[in-house]
């Protein structure tokens, strides 16, 4: 699913789009401590994301994957007796 994705740091802040199969990617991050944020838009409602935001440290020229845990929601059905 097609969502945004935010990383802040000091004042900075960068957003892309991620692709329909979820991947994404920031070419412009300088070395640094950034707060990565997951908006979730474009998930489908009975799913959610496990952790929505992650602080990563990056150094130069690393390159960082950053996996998204999405779990799906675990709804309660119940049935009630029929009266007649």
């Amino acid at each position: 699913p097609v969502g945004i994705i935010e990383a802040k740091k000091e004042g900075e802040v960068f957003r892309v789009l991620s692709n329909m199969d979820g991947e994404f990617s920031f070419q412009d991050l300088r070395p640094g401590k950034w707060k990565v944020k997951i908006y979730t838009n474009g998930l489908p409602s009975q799913y959610s994301i496990v952790r929505e935001e992650s602080t990563i440290d990056l150094t130069l020229g690393q390159e960082y994957f950053l996996e998204v845990p999405i779990k799906q929601k675990v709804y309660k059905i119940k049935f009630q007796k029929s009266v007649k």
